[in-house]
């Protein structure tokens, strides 16, 4: 007997799409749904390290801790001895933001000779002379008349 000659027949689905379409379709909606679902997990890691850091007490991120850092200075003058002048600038966007960060602290670890200061947005009745009257330095300042503006 000789075989049957079947049509090639397409399936298609209700809504009138090709089979082979609609596997398409639902592996985009898997590969979204995967990138979706690596979002959420890069998010509950987020949140997870944020606990974590709040449980530390270490809250304020740009605290800095200076004694892990390297003040010195390997460079030679034209003599071949080190350098003996260190000036140091910092924009410090807010001194009594800097002062609660504990941005005095630099001074015991940088020991610069000459440090300038900019932005501290603050008027000059409100200046704290701890901030002011460092011991070893003298002071020159620049201040605008309002508060949260710099000079």
């Amino acid at each position: 007997m000789p075989p049957k000659k079947t049509k090639n027949v397409k399936s298609k689905l209700e809504d009138g799409t090709k089979a082979g379409e609609m596997s398409k379709k639902k592996r985009i909606l898997k590969d979204a749904k995967k990138e979706k679902l690596a979002e959420k997990k890069e998010v509950i890691k987020a949140v997870k390290k944020a606990k974590e850091i709040v449980k530390s007490g270490v809250v304020n991120k740009s605290a800095t801790d200076f004694s892990s850092l390297d003040f010195s200075c390997i460079q030679k003058n034209s003599e071949g001895h080190p350098w003996n002048l260190k000036i140091a600038s910092w924009n410090i966007a807010g001194v009594r933001a800097w002062q609660k960060k504990d941005g005095m602290k630099y001074f015991d670890f940088e020991k610069p000779d000459i440090l300038c200061v900019q932005e501290i947005k603050i008027s000059p009745n409100k200046l704290d002379a701890s901030i002011t009257d460092v011991p070893g330095y003298t002071s020159y300042w620049c201040l605008g008349g309002t508060d949260g503006y710099a000079c």
